[in-house]
């Protein structure tokens, strides 16, 4: 008997790395034998992709140059143009059933060939319309989004901002998720790794992520020179993951102090959850209505967020816009007023030399996490593409 033939899906994406790959690569990965995947994207792949069919672009590093790219909507679409050509001729040679975009410029590109060939389109929207795009392009946007079947955001917040071009019935809120590994680590684990690492008596304080002035480093440099001037600095160790725009200011404060830690990019989530199990406090980002992936990730390991009440997006800050100081629940971390570096760092002393971080603390980080953030989330979009496929 003939075994009936997948299912094809065309994703494009402008950035094989990242946050906004992370919400596809780890759902699509789990549905890959139902589905044929054929992905289209930009510049570094973030590991091998052995559940699809990839077709990989020699290009820039998006976490390098993504502060450039959104300057205008213009230029995101000249950035674009090899992948959008490229998903032209994938549409014709695979004929998927269904295309989901990374984020509105690609998907929209190939609306008009996608519905002369009755494809489904779904989007991947990461980013936002206020403060970013003109009205020209969000008549563009309100035009061509008549014909996009599913928008998939991460927040309220996303979900108000692109309703007002979108049919409200087509968006579809999926709150950022940690992967199952994040929430296996224990205490023990925990404790062992510590001391392997040489820092059993440190209070460490950890940062993942884009390495940029858009997501706050620079503020957690200057907290890291003023904690210098107090007495118990030493029992401090401070660890810098990630790459961007201000990697070079990270490198020139190992320099300075022997008790920061850099390390490159991790995309081993097995790896990077060991340096999450031997933190104390995560020192992260958000947006007015979500945390970062980082964030997630750390609460789903156990351990307490600080977050800076300035956005991570540029434009919000330019706006002076705020984060409510409820966006973190008070038994799972902090959220501080960004400009105040010295009552965060009295802050983040008080947090040491009290002992705040303890187990019961650590089991609310972690209980937290699994009921607003677990893996559970992914399948809002599992079932939305099982259920396109099937019409």
């Amino acid at each position: 008997m003939k075994t009936a033939e997948k299912t094809k899906v065309l994703v494009i994406a402008p950035s094989l790395v990242g946050g906004g790959w992370i919400s596809l690569d780890e759902p699509l990965k789990n549905i890959a034998n139902k589905f044929r995947f054929i992905v289209a994207g930009l510049g570094p792949a973030e590991h091998e992709m052995r559940w699809a069919t990839l077709y990989r672009i020699p290009y820039f590093d998006h976490r390098k140059v993504g502060l450039t790219v959104s300057v205008s909507s213009l230029f995101s679409v000249l950035y674009e143009l090899p992948l959008i050509l490229t998903a032209f001729l994938l549409m014709v040679i695979y004929r998927p059933k269904i295309v989901v975009g990374v984020g509105f410029c690609s998907s929209l590109s190939v609306v008009p060939l996608a519905k002369i060939m009755n494809k489904k389109i779904v989007v991947s929207h990461h980013g936002m319309f206020e403060y970013y795009c003109g009205e020209t392009t969000k008549k563009i946007v309100k035009i061509l989004g008549k014909f996009v079947d599913e928008v998939f955001v991460n927040s309220e917040g996303s979900k108000e901002d692109v309703s007002p071009l979108i049919n409200s019935n087509k968006v579809k809120i999926i709150k950022h998720w940690a992967h199952d590994v994040f929430f296996s680590i224990k205490n023990d684990d925990r404790l062992i790794l510590k001391k392997k690492m040489g820092l059993s008596n440190k209070f460490v304080l950890l940062y993942v992520g884009k390495i940029d002035r858009e997501k706050l480093a620079s503020v957690l440099v200057d907290v890291i020179n003023k904690l210098s001037n107090y007495g118990d600095f030493d029992d401090f160790c401070f660890i810098f993951i990630g790459t961007g725009g201000l990697v070079r200011k990270i490198k020139d404060l190992k320099k300075k102090y022997t008790n920061v830690k850099y390390f490159s990019y991790i995309g081993d989530r097995a790896k990077l959850s060991n340096f999450y199990s031997i933190a104390d406090l995560v020192w992260s980002y958000g947006d007015i209505t979500y945390l970062a992936r980082p964030a997630v990730e750390a609460l789903a390991s156990g351990v307490p967020v600080m977050i800076p009440d300035v956005p991570a997006a540029l434009r919000k800050m330019e706006q002076n816009m705020r984060i409510r100081h409820d966006l973190v629940p008070k038994d799972v971390g902090w959220v501080v007023d960004t400009y105040d570096i010295d009552g965060i760092s009295k802050l983040i002393l008080r947090i040491k030399r009290e002992k705040k971080v303890n187990t019961t603390m650590r089991d609310r980080c972690r209980a937290y996490a699994k009921k607003e953030h677990s893996m559970k989330n992914t399948e809002i979009f599992t079932d939305a593409l099982t259920k396109l496929s099937s019409i």
